[in-house]
């Protein structure tokens, strides 16, 4: 073979092995790419929604926590009340009636306040107090919706101030649409009723 032809042909044998060297070892390909689906797609993040209403945790006769934020979808009318008060105790039938005509529309809780006349102490122990409450209001009016003890008054005060009765009228998100501290008769109370919740 002669010089000239042994040159050539080493340089071509170079460039095909080299050229066939690179597409072996490689991911190198005359033709596109075929698109595939990526087999662990990274989820869209999703926006949460943002819970503007209020919240609060009390014990209720049985002594299980429960959350305000357990009756979000309806409204909510919150009756604050003590074991001594006489306006309360006047109250309580009309608490029950308006309950048993709105139930299918309205979440009605009772809460009763261990707190002795603003001075930060208790009335009585918890213990004692619950009994109170289920003999002199649940069992002597035939309350039928939830009763939550809130000892010291600390829920009381955060969202209505002191007195009692008191109520808290909160929207289906549990955002507050009006406070009264103030016996008020039944007629008056459907009335804020169908005002500011129903």
């Amino acid at each position: 073979m002669k010089k000239g032809n042994w040159l050539k042909w080493f340089i071509v044998t170079l460039v095909f092995s080299l050229l066939f060297g690179v597409v072996g070892c490689s991911n190198f390909s005359i033709f596109p790419p075929t698109p595939t689906e990526n087999p662990n797609p990274t989820p869209a993040p999703t926006e949460t929604p943002v819970d503007s209403g209020i919240n609060f945790t009390l014990p209720n006769l049985d002594g299980e926590e429960v959350s305000l934020r357990e009756f979000r979808g309806k409204p909510v009318l919150v009756f604050f009340f003590k074991s001594y008060c006489s306006y309360c105790k006047e109250e309580a039938p009309t608490i029950q009636r308006i309950y048993s005509r709105h139930q299918e529309e309205l979440v009605v809780l009772g809460v009763a306040v261990n707190e002795n006349h603003g001075s930060g102490s208790l009335i009585t122990s918890p213990e004692e107090y619950t009994q109170i409450i289920r003999t002199n209001f649940v069992n002597k009016y035939n309350w039928t919706f939830p009763v939550l003890i809130d000892n010291y008054g600390k829920v009381q005060t955060e969202y209505v101030g002191k007195g009692v009765p008191s109520f808290l009228f909160l929207n289906e998100k549990g955002e507050i649409q009006r406070t009264l501290i103030n016996p008020v008769s039944e007629s008056e109370l459907e009335s804020l009723l169908y005002q500011y919740l129903l």
